[in-house]
C-alpha cells in the first residue's frame, strides 16, 4: 500500500493477473476443445500418455493443459505476494528465480506466446527480494 492507503501494482498481484489472462486466453483460443471435453463427460475426456493414449496428444490435451495453468500460476502469485507481505525476502528470491527461469525457457521454447511477461515479473521480484534481505 501507498502512504495514502491505495493498493500499488505487486509482483505477485501481477501473477495472480497474468493466470488470469491465461485462463481468459484459453477460452478463447481452446474453446472447442474445451467444449468436447465437457461433452466426453469431462471424466476419462483426455488420456495420459501411457496407460490411455486416446486424446492425449490432441487438441483436448493441449487445451486441458492451457487451462490446467492457469490456477497454478495465480496461486503461485497469490503465495509470492503473501510472502511479499511477510517480508520473507528469500521466498521472494526463490519465486522469482523460478518465474525468471520459466519465463525464459518458455520464450526460447515458445517466442509467440505469454510467456516473455514472466522475463520482468521474475527480475521484479529477485530485486524486491534482495530488498527485503537488505
Amino acid at each position: 500500500m501507498d502512504i495514502d492507503g491505495r493498493r500499488r501494482l505487486s509482483p505477485g498481484s501481477t501473477l495472480v493477473a497474468l493466470g488470469l489472462g491465461h485462463a481468459v486466453w484459453g477460452l478463447v483460443a481452446y474453446g472447442e476443445p474445451l467444449r468436447d471435453i465437457v461433452r466426453a463427460g469431462v471424466v476419462r475426456a483426455v488420456g495420459d500418455g501411457i496407460f490411455d493414449t486416446e486424446d492425449a496428444r490432441g487438441a483436448r490435451a493441449a487445451g486441458f493443459w492451457f487451462m490446467f495453468a492457469a490456477p497454478l500460476v495465480s496461486g503461485f502469485g497469490y503465495l509470492t505476494e503473501a510472502a511479499l507481505r511477510a517480508g520473507d525476502g528469500r521466498a521472494v528470491r526463490v519465486a522469482g528465480g523460478t518465474t525468471l527461469a520459466l519465463g525464459a525457457m518458455g520464450t526460447a521454447v515458445m517466442p509467440r506466446s505469454g510467456f516473455p511477461a514472466a522475463v520482468p515479473i521474475g527480475l521484479w521480484l529477485l530485486r524486491r527480494g534482495r530488498a527485503l534481505d537488505a
